[in-house]
């Protein structure tokens, strides 16, 4: 009989150490998907740093030589250009325009809808400028090759 009772009690101990140890590892399982997730937002905003550093970079060209900012400002207006100026025109917007898809697409994965409208009213904005709307007739499918239709049909669809 008291081996009866023991063997009840240890049978009682076990399947309460079993689920103490599932209990256990439900949290565990919640703890890492929770870390999964926090370093995956991580990696979004190390892309998006990388991004703005990117455009800051764009940018600085234009402060740092007197030459690219006046093609751009040339090519911008619609002013005939010779040939090299012409190819570093249009080396200016597609880093401008890759810059802004990426912006956008990082704003969409982080859902920032505020960055998200931002970033495309500054692309409809830039784009209502002559030299740089041919530059965006011109890059916008490669967008869409790419995989960025989306920020190529937002910006052309108000």
């Amino acid at each position: 009989m008291n081996l009866n009772k023991l063997n009840k009690r240890l049978t009682l101990l076990t399947n309460i150490g079993v689920l103490a140890g599932i209990f256990l590892l439900v949290i565990e399982l919640r703890q890492n998907q929770e870390i999964l997730e926090l370093d995956q937002k991580v990696t979004l905003l190390d892309s998006a740093h990388i991004d703005v550093l990117r455009f800051a970079d764009w940018r600085a060209k234009f402060i740092n030589d007197p030459e690219t900012a006046k093609i751009f400002l040339d090519g911008t207006s619609g002013r005939e250009l010779d040939d090299v100026a012409s190819f570093r025109f249009n080396l200016l917007c597609n880093d401008l325009f890759w810059a802004a898809a990426l912006m956008y697409e990082r704003s969409v994965l982080l859902d920032r809808s505020d960055y998200e409208e931002a970033t495309v009213q500054w692309v409809r904005q830039t784009i209502q400028e002559t030299g740089i709307s041919t530059c965006w007739e011109d890059l916008k499918d490669v967008f869409s090759l790419w995989g960025y239709g989306n920020f190529v049909e937002i910006v052309d669809n108000p």
